[in-house]
């Protein structure tokens, strides 16, 4: 068999067991790819700056995201709702890192509060998002 036909195959299968893979599966490589992310950048804003964070440890946490975002956008979900929450996420994790590098880049000017207000107001909206993930994730599969 050739490498061509061989690595075909292989796609066709991976396909096949995307496409049918059940919604519990996804869901939990999905959740576990946030929580990852998400103990990775409590460590980084618990050791590096805490209540008085530092432009390195901004800089940390924004890079965090963009890992975040590269992880989620090469997850493969076949469950479409689950597909648009991914993508859901992944804006509003390039959108914090933005927000966020803003912030480090302001920290030592009269605007820093203006720039810390932006990054706080992902909070809610994070919450939301994943309080939909985990609800829609509670449910049996179809």
């Amino acid at each position: 068999m050739s490498e061509r036909a061989l690595a075909m195959g292989l796609l066709g299968s991976l396909l096949l067991v995307v496409g049918c893979e059940g919604r519990t599966p996804q869901c939990n490589r999905f959740v576990d790819s946030v929580n990852h992310a998400q103990a990775r950048m409590g460590d980084i804003l618990v050791t590096a700056g805490g209540p008085n964070p530092t432009a390195p440890s901004l800089e940390a946490y924004a890079k965090a995201h963009d890992d975040l975002v590269v992880k989620l956008r090469a997850l493969k979900l076949g469950d479409k709702k689950l597909a648009g929450y991914r993508d859901r996420y992944l804006a509003l994790a390039q959108g914090l890192a933005e927000a966020t590098r803003k912030t480090a880049a302001k920290l030592e000017s009269p605007e820093a509060q203006k720039a810390a207000d932006e990054v706080k107001a992902f909070t809610p909206k994070k919450r939301e998002l994943e309080k939909e993930v985990n609800d829609y994730c509670r449910g049996r599969d179809d």
